[in-house]
């Protein structure tokens, strides 16, 4: 393992650390990339003046990947660059501008630490790309809505829902040991659904799993999954 990918090792392994972060902006310094290193101190810096939000993809020191300056965002924005696809922007648009339409990504101290899904499009792209995701960077928060990027859908026949395949793709992946919010509210899973996600032995580091109320039809899946998940599960009814 090199020195970059052990300074960002040490990250993922303590993503509640400073350290680890300051560490690699000085290295990120020493390589001639001042301005990502600028960033990542930046957010640290602020990170205590912010207060506990109950949704992640509020936080009041971050910052979404859309909004980042236009120089910056080649960089900033490795790996999700890979994910490619669009929604509602012309082909020919520039690759950020096409991933930002598919997913939001919520920089805190210095790195992506949410990422919302626009679709099951995009959550198909991302469940290809996942291992890459999570690997470079300390993820902690993922929510997978039905509705494309900027656009109403009132219609549930519209919507661009999770299949039943991309979940399964999603949840083999080893990084979702260090989520700590999964939303899937707007998400019609089924029983089948269910089941991935109390098989998946990757949830055990949960502190929030978002569920549509309307899914639990059978009383023993509601059972198992208070079992599984016990406090952390919480259920609202969402209009499919």
């Amino acid at each position: 393992m090199d020195e970059q990918a052990a300074l960002l090792q040490a990250i993922l392994d303590e993503p509640d650390s400073d350290v680890h972060r300051l560490v690699y902006a000085d290295w990120l310094d020493e390589h001639g990339r001042p301005r990502r290193a600028a960033f990542i101190r930046a957010q640290c810096a602020l990170a205590p003046f912010g207060r506990e939000n109950a949704d992640p993809f509020t936080a009041p020191v971050g910052i979404d990947g859309w909004h980042l300056h236009p120089a910056d965002r080649e960089e900033f924005l490795a790996p999700f660059l890979d994910l490619g696809g669009t929604f509602g922007v012309a082909e020919e648009a520039p690759l950020v501008e096409r991933v930002c339409q598919a997913y939001s990504l919520l920089f805190v101290r210095g790195f992506v630490e949410a990422v919302m899904v626009f679709g099951g499009r995009a959550a198909f792209r991302l469940a290809d790309q996942a291992e890459a995701v999570f690997a470079a960077t300390p993820l902690l928060h993922l929510r997978i809505s039905a509705r494309p990027h900027r656009r109403t859908v009132h219609d549930w026949r519209e919507r661009d829902h999770l299949t039943q395949i991309t979940l399964r793709r999603l949840l083999r992946v080893e990084g979702l040991r260090r989520l700590r919010t999964l939303d899937l509210l707007e998400q019609p899973l089924g029983e089948p659904g269910l089941e991935l996600l109390l098989e998946c032995p990757h949830l055990d580091g949960l502190r929030g799993l978002w569920l549509a109320h309307e899914l639990l039809v059978h009383n023993g899946t509601r059972t198992s999954l208070r079992q599984r998940f016990g406090d952390v599960l919480h259920l609202h009814e969402v209009p499919f």
